[in-house]
This record gives C-alpha cells, structure tokens and sequence, in this order.
C-alpha cells in the first residue's frame, strides 16, 4: 500500500536550502584556493634554465608635490633603430617596459597638463633592471625638458651582484687570442685559480688562451654560460660550448649572485652575454692580427744566441650590420635589421715529444747499465712468506736475459712503433720527436631582427665554431674536429601596457671526434706483435686499432682511437607571461 508524500513544512525547507547553498560556496570557496594554488605553482615552478638576456626599465610618474600621475604616456625610443616602444602607467602611477633588446635609448613620458620629460640617451645592458622615476612639473605638452637618466646604472629592484662590459669595452681591452673568457678576472670576486676538481677545458674547443674562473671561491665547475638567454654548457666538464666572438657581443654580465628564480641551476656565477643586432645605418669592422717570431720578444733568461721557437699565428676577421634594405623591392628601415660577423684562426707552432724508451742493448735483453733485475721464477718462499729470487743472469753476466726467452714480438712492437735512443733529449729522457701544434679554426655569427608593429618582435641569430687542430708527437698525432653550434629565436607580444608574452627556444650543439693514428709504421705489425685479431680488429669506424704500450717510469702511450664525442646537445625552450597588478608583478614560467 503506497504511503502519501511526506509534505515538508516551510521552515524545514529553508533549513534545506540553507545547507544546500553552504555546500556550494563552500566548494566555490575551494575550486577557487585549487585555482590560485595551481595559478602560484606556475609562478614558482620556474625551472633552472629560464634565464633572460634583455632588459626591463620599471619607474614612477609622479608631480612636484609627489603626487602619482595615472595615465602618463612613456615612450621608449632605440636610438640606433628607431624602434619604440609606448606604455601608460597605472592607478599607482607605475609603468614596466619589459623585454628591451640591450642598447642606447631615449625615454619620454607625457601627460596632459604637464611638461612633457626626457631622458637623454642611456645605455640598457644584458639582463639589466633600470629604475627610472619622473617628476613631471605643470605646463604645457609642447614643452620637453631634457634631462640625465640618473640611477640608470644602480638596480634597486633587484638583489643581484654583477659587473656588466660593455662592446666598447669589451672590444677595447687588449686580449692574447681575442677569448671573451680573459674578461672575467676584471670582475670582483673573480679568481683564475685552478684547483683540483677544476674545469680544464679539455672538453671545448676554444679560440685563444681561455680560462674558466672561480666566482666567490666556488669551484669553477659550477659556472653556468648563457647567450641571448640559452645555455650554452658543453656537459662533461661545465665550461662554454659555442665560444662567442669578441666582436659579437654586445653586452656581458658577469653575475655572481642573483636571487632570482630565474637564475638557478648554478652555485658559481652566472656569465649572460647578448650578442649584436643591425642598426640603421650600415655599419662594419675589419682586423687582423699577425704574431711571428721576428715580432716577439725573448725571454729574458734566454741564453745569447738562442734561436727563437718558430711559430706563425694569424687571427682575422670582420662584422657589418645595418637594416634590410633590397632597392625598390623592401626598406628596412626601422623594423628590420641583421648582423653578421667572421673570425678566422690559423696557427702553427712546433712541439717536442720526449720519452724514456729502451735501448738497443736492453731490446736484446742486455740491462748490464741498469740497476740489478730480478728474474720471477726463480722466486721462493720460507715458511713465513719471506721471499726471495735470483739476479737475472745469462752466460754467467748478471742483469742479462737469455735471448730465448724474450718475446721478439714486443720487441718487434717497440722497434717499430717508438723512436730509436737520441741525444738531445730532456733531462729524464732518451728520445724525442717533434710534435707539430696546428690551430685552423673558424666561428662566424648571423643575426636578424624583426619589429612587426608596435606590438611584436622577433629575433633569430646562428652561431657556429668549427675547424681542425692537430697535437702529438709526429708518429701518432692527435687530429681532432670540432662541429659547434647555437641558434636562438624569440618571440615578444605585447599585449598591453601590463601584460607582456616571450616565446623563445633554441639548441646548442657540440661534437668533437678525436682521432689518433700511427703513421709509417709495417702493415703486419698487429700480427708480430701477437696481438689477437679480436682484441684489436673488427672496429667498425677505424678497423683495426694497435693498442699502446705503457712502460713502467717509461714510456707510456694510449695508441690508436677514435673518440667521437658529443660534449653538448642541448635544447632550451621557454615561454614566461607578466603581467602587472598595482604595485605586483605576476611572472608565471615554463620552460624545459
């Protein structure tokens, strides 16, 4: 039998309604903590690599009396491309230009009402925080008052510790080689020490005598090295990848602590260089520098009549940029722009290789001029484990070894493969062998920037090293190549005066194969030395490798090889979005 529906008084269902409606703001109360939460791990979640290589100027409008203008107009004016950037301030009269490529500038703020204000040219460097404030005095907008931009050098809105060079420093300072890593000792905190554990920069190959320094007394190994915000880290040893050539640079901040998060991932320093881009006007260099031994001077223990060590070391190159300008077909000008540069190596300098090899008499088991050599089969043991063995001794002369019971294939082995026993060697050795030291080795940069509009801009740049060096004795030289690359491009959309996107990836690439090869030495040596063909054959990029031999206070090398190595294959992509609220700044980053 059905029942009737239970009817609900009135006051019942307002006590129902009340409970359903406290669920809902309750779970509205918790979407919202989930969304904020998600929203704050974005921000924080910033990965150690998403650094930046731009600059960004932050400021107050304000008038005589101190009172904040809202509204104020800030135009931002390259004064090498003519490209602008415009933004207003806020309700607390605060403006943020973000993403400004390092170089000279002009900035102008206007309001109605007041006399407009601005700022003579200033310089914006590599990953630099410039906080310029105005104080606008009433009149009219037609007036401009110029003034300095005082404090443009001093980052109060940061906690950073860093010494940025300048292009006209940095190509001016007298560098040996022309490596932007001399630079570094030019900075407090910097030491070129070299302690154990240190990067030796046996996994790079650089241009000219290169050092990796120590930032604040930490181990050089901890170093990161940036260009136009990617890595550039070769990853055995930590040191640079791609060397930048002095005259592509632009900027370079030698950061020795930085609290941002954008800035992690290293204990040591952090070196940020920003390359060049065109101008306006077309503009070019062109160098050469040439040392020889005529030109050198000796040292000054050099005995008299010493001749000089013969060497030939020739650097040389050149850059131009400006905007791109095809006649009648596109103008440039204003918005488009490229930068190319080259640098060329050539080196040759002597070396010598010195060895403590057997002798002839020793080969044939002769060791009369050596200290005593005891023969280990004739060795016996007492009940203790004292033991003793017999002098070797042949035809009743001590410290001889029967022929018969010498292996002819290593001596087969050392006959062919080291140098006979010369005089002139050093003090310790018996032999030597010249071991010629050759550099040919090039890096060229390209770059293009692009402004579409007011609202976009874009950049791509290529840089490249590359070349062959050769070292070793002449027998089994070292030839080694190097094939050494970054490329970067970047994306920036303003959105409005608060809200700024940058979109930018980029690889940086490194190989070095490595390759060692005795030369004029017998086809069949592998086989008289008694080296099994599965031990030394069947390679499947040399063939057949002979293996070296290590002599104990002697002789010691590791043969032949081939060490095709990739130091560096890294890519970096990032996307961070700012946007301004009041007096906040919220910068949300992901990055890989």
């Amino acid at each position: 039998m059905k029942g009737n529906p239970t009817r609900l008084s009135h006051a019942e269902n307002a006590y129902r309604l009340l409970r359903c409606q406290g669920v809902i703001s309750r779970l509205k109360d918790s979407l919202k903590c989930f969304a904020l939460g998600v929203f704050l791990l974005a921000m924080i979640a910033v990965s150690a690599h998403a650094q930046t290589s731009q600059a960004s100027i932050r400021g107050t409008v304000h008038d005589s009396s101190n009172a904040v203008i809202v509204g104020a107009k800030l135009v931002l004016v390259n004064v090498n491309t003519h490209v602008t950037s415009e933004t207003t301030t806020n309700n607390a009269g605060d403006y943020l230009i973000l993403n400004i490529n390092p170089g000279t500038y002009t900035l102008e703020a206007i309001s109605k009402g007041f006399t407009a204000q601005k700022l003579k040219p200033f310089v914006l460097q590599v990953n630099q925080t410039s906080t310029l404030d105005f104080s606008l005095a009433v009149g009219g907008m037609d007036t401009v008052v110029q003034v300095e931009a005082v404090g443009n050098q001093v980052e109060a809105s940061t906690t950073e510790l860093a010494m940025t060079l300048e292009a006209k420093q940095i190509s001016d300072l007298p560098l040996d080689g022309r490596n932007f890593t001399e630079l570094f000792v030019a900075a407090p905190g910097v030491s070129p020490i070299v302690v154990g554990g240190s990067q030796t920069m046996s996994y790079t190959t650089a241009i000219g005598p290169s050092m990796i320094p120590s930032f604040n007394g930490q181990t050089n190994r901890s170093d990161l090295f940036l260009i136009d915000g990617i890595l550039d880290v070769e990853t055995f040893g930590n040191a640079f990848a791609v060397q930048p050539g002095i005259d592509y640079i632009e900027n370079m901040k030698l950061e020795s602590h930085n609290d941002s998060a954008e800035f992690g991932g290293s204990t040591g320093g952090t070196i940020n260089v920003s390359t060049k881009s065109g101008t306006n006007t077309l503009h070019g260099s062109a160098w050469e520098f040439n040392k020889t031994p005529s030109m050198q001077a000796l040292a000054y223990f050099t005995p008299k009549g010493q001749a000089r060590t013969p060497f030939t070391q020739n650097q040389w190159g050149g850059t131009l940029g400006g905007p791109v300008v095809i006649p009648k077909l596109y103008n440039g000008k204003n918005k488009t722009f490229f930068f190319g540069g080259y640098e060329d190596l050539r080196f040759s300098g002597p070396g010598t290789w010195n060895a403590l090899v057997p002798t002839a008499a020793e080969l044939s088991g002769d060791f009369t001029a050596d200290a005593p050599i005891y023969d280990p089969t004739t060795t016996t043991c007492d009940a203790n484990l004292k033991c003793t063995r017999q002098q070797f001794s042949y035809q009743g002369v001590l410290n001889k070894i029967d022929p018969a019971r010498i292996a002819q294939g290593n001596v087969y082995y050392a006959q062919h493969i080291w140098p006979a026993v010369t005089a002139g060697a050093n003090e310790g050795s018996n032999t030597y062998q010249t071991a010629p030291n050759t550099q040919d080795l090039y890096t060229f940069d390209a770059r293009v920037d692009e402004n579409l509009g007011a609202n976009n801009a874009v950049f791509f740049r290529y840089m490249a090293l590359k070349g062959n060096t050769t070292s070793g004795r002449s027998q089994l030289p070292l030839v080694a190549s190097t094939d050494a690359y970054s490329y970067v491009g970047s994306y920036t959309h303003t959105f409005s005066a608060a809200s700024v996107l940058h979109v930018q990836g980029g690889r940086t690439y490194e190989s070095r194969p490595q390759v060692w090869r005795y030369n004029n030495i017998p086809a069949d040596i592998d086989s008289k030395a008694g080296f099994p063909t599965q031990f030394d054959s069947g390679f499947k990029a040399m063939g057949t490798l002979i293996p070296g031999i290590a002599i104990q206070n002697g002789v010691s090398e590791i043969g032949e090889d081939n060490n095709s190595e990739v130091t560096a294959n890294s890519w970096s992509v990032k996307s961070d979005y700012i946007h301004v609220i009041g007096k906040h700044t919220f910068k949300p980053c992901l990055s890989g």
